[in-house]
């Protein structure tokens, strides 16, 4: 890949929470990475890489950030962890099975500082929540988990006349607002891949467990969180399903017409149908159907295609389920899609991060990074020509410092996976240069073959 000039910073507007900054070492697949959780953040990389690992460990990390005391972090991060990869042992997690621990750590950072961090280490089937480092007025402020060291950094600061155990205790609930406020404002989902297939077992899934209860919805889930072969993401992504058409919490507000809105465009533009709900006569539970353009029928999921099986649950999160703040998680968007659809997908994404959606996907498509990187090209194109960029909401772009796409590749050396990040180049777009290798070896192996055969045919052959 030829290495062109890079874009300038560009002035668009921050919005949401800042970027937080993961690294990991020895962790699943992963010899070590680092990646910055952007408004829209890419994975991409061969199979057996660390993809998912990455991404669940993200999706376990909001969860335990969204619901939990910070004091009760470290354990509750292992128990969601091994539910989210259904492993029955942390040591599982640990990459080179010759070593007994492997770390994490998070960065909080706007744009001129640091605001936080944490570090966190397991060892001994345990997760130990080593420190906590807080900016507080241009000074660092370390919270070592070990000891009240924390009580003499801070004597400067009011404090009550408290016990140290209280005092070190109000300052982690400061800790979790910070973390709330600063790191993730709303709640996370994670799609995982092979939806076509769930979503077309999903009435036999659902059937069985409400034929275990008297009560359809809360009864329901809870049979399904004692089935150990279902995996925590996977019994997570079914929850949201079997009580999709509950009353949702006020403080979660209405669903937005905005993001309604875009799951038609999605339904009319790629599915030339609509998905709608029907509700289960044995079970209590909602059922998912499609009804084609221009019909008054409908057909059931398992039924249908496996491009409008796969979508659905898509619509589904986007038309009634995700607000702005959240943070949605989506294996594999490209799966069973054509690739004029793929490219309409990343549209789709982009859309959702200007509705102030914090989006991650994991992909193999080329066709949806190139699209990505045509709605980068979009947004500069904007600002370029001095543009209100968000003028035309149904249009969507994307701003270079709002995408990250992290390449996930073996080390040489057989030592696990590293990960680094591809940067956008104007010329090039968000393209990782191992598919450029495949496509020239496509065209030289082409290329060969025809000349091969047209050699035979010169010679008096067939």
């Amino acid at each position: 890949m030829a290495n062109h000039e890079a874009p300038a910073a560009s002035g668009a507007p921050q919005f949401g929470p800042p970027n937080v900054r993961l690294k990991v070492e020895d962790f699943g697949p992963l010899k070590q990475a680092s990646v910055e959780l952007r408004p829209l953040t890419v994975f991409v990389g061969p199979s057996n890489t660390g993809k998912t690992y990455l991404a669940l460990l993200i999706y376990a990390l909001h969860r335990v950030f969204e619901s939990r005391d910070i004091d009760s972090f470290a354990s509750e991060l292992l128990s969601d962890l091994k539910r989210c990869l259904d492993v029955k042992s942390g040591s599982e997690l640990i990459r080179n099975s010759s070593s007994d621990n492997f770390r994490v750590s998070l960065k909080v950072s706007d744009v001129s500082k640091d605001l936080c961090r944490f570090i966190l280490k397991f060892y001994n089937e345990t997760f130990h929540l080593e420190n906590i480092i807080l900016e507080k007025d241009n000074q660092n402020i370390r919270l070592n988990t070990r000891n009240h060291e924390i009580l003499r950094r801070l004597q400067k600061y009011p404090r009550s006349e408290q016990s140290d155990k209280i005092y070190l205790q109000e300052w982690y609930k400061f800790l979790r607002v910070l973390v709330k406020e600063s790191i993730w404002l709303g709640k996370v989902f994670y799609l995982p891949a092979v939806r076509s297939g769930i979503m077309q077992s999903y009435p036999i899934i659902a059937s069985a467990l409400a034929t275990r209860t008297t009560r359809p919805g809360v009864e329901v889930i809870s049979q399904l969180t004692k089935v150990p072969t279902l995996s925590g993401s996977f019994t997570d992504f079914m929850q949201e399903l079997i009580l999709y058409d509950r009353p949702h919490s006020s403080s979660r507000g209405t669903a937005s017409e905005h993001f309604a809105n875009l799951a038609t465009d999605l339904e009319r533009q790629t599915l030339s149908g609509e998905i709608r709900i029907a509700r289960s006569t044995t079970g209590g539970y909602p059922e998912f159907v499609y009804r084609p353009q221009g019909t008054e029928q409908d057909i059931r999921l398992n039924r249908a295609s496996s491009m409008v099986s796969e979508l659905a649950p898509i619509i589904l999160f986007m038309r009634r389920i995700v607000k702005p703040g959240d943070t949605l998680i989506i294996e594999e968007p490209e799966a069973h899609l054509h690739p004029a659809a793929q490219t309409r997908m990343a549209k789709n994404l982009a859309a959702l991060v200007r509705a102030g959606v914090r989006v991650l996907v994991t992909t193999h498509s080329d066709w949806l990074l190139q699209e990505m990187a045509n709605l980068v090209r979009e947004g500069e194109l904007r600002q370029a020509q001095g543009e209100d960029p968000e003028a035309d909401a149904s249009d969507p772009w994307l701003d270079p410092q709002e995408v990250g796409v992290w390449l996930f590749k073996d080390s040489e050396d057989g030592g696990g996976a590293t990960v680094q990040e591809i940067p956008f180049d104007r010329v090039d777009g968000l393209e990782p240069e191992d598919y450029a290798d495949v496509a020239e070896t496509l065209y030289n192996d082409s290329a060969q073959l025809q000349n091969q055969l047209e050699a035979i045919r010169m010679q008096g052959g067939k």
